[in-house]
């Protein structure tokens, strides 16, 4: 949004191809691939580090990953390795 007489100041110019030091990303070709994969993520790092806070997002959109963490929990507990 460009408020009426807002100017923005830039010093140098943006080089929007240039990702910032210390973030990886991925790109999926399926939306249920991306969930399944952050879903597996998540639920590595709850059982790599039980003490963990995650922080969730709320709404429909990531509905597929918590589905996919409700499954591996699922899957662990059916296991005998039940993640608290």
């Amino acid at each position: 949004v460009i408020l009426p007489g807002y100017t923005p100041r830039m010093t140098k110019e943006y080089d929007i191809s240039r990702k910032p030091r210390g973030i990886r990303s991925e790109c999926f070709m399926h939306a249920a691939d991306a969930a399944a994969q952050l879903g597996d993520r998540i639920v590595s790092l709850m059982q790599a580090k039980p003490d963990a806070v995650i922080g969730l997002a709320t709404g429909s959109s990531p509905e597929p990953v918590y589905a996919r963490i409700i499954e591996r929990l699922a899957q662990a507990k059916a296991e005998g390795n039940p993640i608290d």
